[in-house]
């Protein structure tokens, strides 16, 4: 069962609806009406990672790996955040079949994938290029855009598209 939830809004800005949990895709729509322009909007990498860092605990930033996707739409606003997998302390997985699946549910135009290193080495392992490849392969057969690849320790952060990798 998709667990979907959609947190209350703090300020102008709505969040996104974060799945935390995903075996049997299923997705729930919620009553409430968000619209587009409360969404929030991506326009840096800075942005995404400021994004994506909140959903990280502390215990999770430094002692296991952890896989999210954020899914956006033509303008770049916010349609969700999915934490998709946990790993080690070394890796974790990503199966690009499930995310691309959640990302035409969402209908999505394009898609930001994140996860940590621990190690707090900030460079991508030969294994993270192979993943953002097969991310971009996927990508342009269904027609969503991989915008940037972001990899984040406790003090910083690593984009592969401010870096030209992508």
């Amino acid at each position: 069962m998709c667990e979907i939830t959609l947190s209350e809004k703090t300020s102008k800005t709505a969040m996104p609806i974060v799945v935390q949990k995903f075996i049997n895709v299923s997705v729930v729509f919620t009553k409430q009406t968000v619209r587009i322009s409360d969404l929030s909007q991506v326009k840096t990498s800075q942005d995404s990672a400021a994004y994506f860092r909140q959903f990280y605990t502390e215990s999770e930033m430094l002692l296991r790996e952890s896989f999210y996707f954020m899914a956006l739409n033509r303008a770049n606003r916010v349609l969700a955040i999915v934490k998709h997998s946990t790993g080690s302390m070394v890796g974790t997985c990503a199966d690009i079949r499930l995310i691309f699946l959640h990302l035409i549910r969402f209908c999505a135009h394009a898609v930001i994938i994140c996860h940590n290193h621990p190690s707090g080495m900030s460079r991508p392992s030969e294994n993270d290029h192979k993943i953002v490849k097969k991310f971009k392969e996927a990508g342009k057969f269904l027609d969503i855009q991989l915008l940037d690849s972001i990899i984040l320790t406790d003090d910083g952060y690593y984009s592969m598209c401010d870096e030209g990798e992508l």
